[in-house]
């Protein structure tokens, strides 16, 4: 199993719209705000937090400051 590891800055105001990964995901706030939607309701996305997503949850995001983001995809074997 191969995993990519990724450093992600993302602008206030910017629309993240509904999708999924087919891979397992880790997100983790390094700085800033992010109001996240998923099947479980709203996030409130703050520093410090983590969220990991199942292959296949979807998932959107608002966010609402400049925000820095450690995302971890983990792929299948194969």
């Amino acid at each position: 199993m191969g995993a990519s590891l990724k450093h992600v800055v993302i602008r206030a105001g910017t629309a993240a719209p509904r999708h999924e990964q087919p891979h397992e995901q880790f997100v983790i706030v390094v700085e800033g705000r992010a109001l996240l939607t998923c099947e479980a309701g709203p996030v409130d996305l703050r520093p410090g937090m983590a969220i990991r997503f199942d292959p296949g949850a979807w998932h959107s995001a608002d966010f609402v400051e400049d925000t820095v983001l450690i995302e971890v995809t983990l792929n299948p074997a194969g």
